[in-house]
């Protein structure tokens, strides 16, 4: 079974967003008003079982991606910019190879409608892109997404206890970057084009 993680639980609290006010004050949502989203939506959906309209994980993934609000390497939401520079220090990444480390929010996409996945970070190396995905919830789930965020102290009243989570996010995301790319390496999977099913 897939592991995931929950890294804190400190609840909802006077003042900070809960469900999908905290999904958009943490990640942003995807540039869904885009005038060309509706086609590439409609590109990629596929009929499932009962004439129901699906998108595939990978394509799902891909859309969210396509569509951004920004730069994935540098994302104005503080919570994705802090969390992508502790995986930058944690990986130990040096000073011009840090466009290797990109988030991404999937807050109104198939990705999110369909497979439970509101953000996730790409780390590239040697041309395989390995995504770990997160769920923003306040309510337990079944195993979606790699990791769960919940509530976080704001930052400006709490820094050292904010901080603290963003770096144990980090180290998460980056154990589980090595574990899947180490899995990538074994099945000899190279190549920009090759992305690991983060969810599978």
């Amino acid at each position: 079974m897939r592991s995931r993680a929950r890294l804190h639980e400190l609840g909802p609290r006077m003042g900070i967003p809960e469900g999908r006010a905290l999904e958009l004050s943490l990640l942003g949502d995807a540039d869904v008003r885009n005038p060309r989203y509706d086609q590439a939506v409609r590109d990629r959906v596929r009929i499932g079982e009962g004439g129901r309209p699906y998108m595939t994980y990978r394509d799902a993934m891909e859309l969210a991606m396509q569509f951004q609000p920004g730069d994935p390497t540098n994302p104005a939401r503080d919570f994705l910019r802090e969390v992508r520079l502790a995986i930058i220090e944690e990986l130990k990444i040096p000073a011009g190879g840090e466009d290797r480390i990109k988030a991404y929010t999937a807050v109104g996409t198939p990705l999110d409608q369909l497979h439970g996945v509101d953000g996730f970070f790409v780390i590239t190396k040697e041309g395989v892109q390995v995504p770990v995905t997160i769920d923003v919830t306040l309510r337990e789930k079944g195993p979606r997404a790699d990791l769960f965020v919940g509530t976080l102290p704001d930052s400006r009243e709490d820094e050292e206890r904010y901080l603290q989570i963003i770096e144990e996010i980090a180290v998460f995301i980056v154990s589980k970057f090595h574990e899947r790319y180490r899995l990538a390496r074994e099945r000899g999977e190279r190549g920009s084009s090759q992305r690991l099913e983060a969810a599978e």
